[in-house]
């Protein structure tokens, strides 16, 4: 289920618009920290997998430098 916030560890972080036909960018959110920020795993950021510390609101990814749109909870999490 796609959703604008209160993101759980083992959601996914989406960055550009959820619909966009050609897609956009996600990492899994690994943790959410008190201050707000997310601990994510990326792939294909820099060509390689990377465990990023960002903050939602200004993180930006994908070639297009997307902003984040949002979150996809797993079914069942």
């Amino acid at each position: 289920m796609f959703h604008s916030g209160s993101p759980k560890p083992g959601d996914l972080v989406v960055y550009g618009p959820p619909a966009y036909a050609q897609g956009g960018h996600v990492g899994v959110v690994v943790s959410v920290n008190r201050d707000g920020t997310l601990d994510t795993v990326e792939g294909n950021f820099g060509n390689k997998v990377t465990r990023r510390h960002i903050d939602p609101r200004t993180a930006k990814g994908g070639t297009e430098n997307w902003k984040v749109s949002g979150y996809v909870t797993p079914p069942g999490a």
